[in-house]
Order: C-alpha cells, then structure tokens, then sequence
C-alpha cells in the first residue's frame, strides 16, 4: 500500500480535469497502486484519447484494472497535466524511477527496493 502522501497525489493525479475518474473510485485505486504506475497509465490513456483510440475514462480504468503495459515518452513532460502533477524535484526522482523500472517489475518493486 502506497503511503498517504502518495495517495493523495494519486488522487489528485486521477481526478484532475484532464483525466475524469470520480474522486470515489480514485481513492481505492491510489490505495492500491503507487502513484508513478498511475501515472504512466494516465499519460498513455490521454495519448489514446488524443488518437481516438478510447473515448472516455472507462478507458484508463481498464487499463489500470488489467495492468496492461503503459509508458512515459518525452512529450508527456512538456503537458500541463505533467506540469500539475510533478514538480522539479519529482521529475528529477522520476528520473531515477524510470532507470529502476527498466530493470525490476513493478509488481516485484515493493519486495526488492522496500
């Protein structure tokens, strides 16, 4: 279970006006999983909504529901969405992040690096 500092940018992250879900459904969501998967989620579902590929949040919780596969491209950092939900110092840690889930599955993360 994430901690609550870390849910609450969950929540916050899944409720913006850019991603859609009821703040009802975000929280058991962002209880469940860390934010940095949520977010990867996130940003591939608003890439498949800007191409048409899915037509509403139903979508992402599809996704995230079903662990399909999700990542960060270099545009995604430029978006106001980004913007809002990361801050100098959170974008520098997603760095390392993203150098650590290259190697260790999330599911894994929490029994190697915990």
């Amino acid at each position: 279970m994430p901690p609550p500092e870390e849910q609450d940018r969950s929540i916050a992250l899944l409720t913006d006006s850019e991603v859609g879900i009821d703040s009802a459904i975000a929280g058991p969501l962002a209880a469940k999983h860390r934010f940095e998967y949520l977010l990867r989620q996130v940003l591939t579902y608003r890439r498949q909504l800007a191409a048409g590929k899915v037509k509403g949040p139903g979508g992402l919780l599809n996704r995230i529901n079903r662990g399909w596969g999700c990542h960060i491209v270099d545009a995604d950092r430029i978006t106001p969405l980004w913007k809002r939900h990361m801050s100098p110092q959170q974008d520098a840690d997603d760095g390392e992040a993203r150098r650590r889930n290259k190697y260790i599955p999330e599911e894994y993360a929490d029994i190697i690096i915990g």
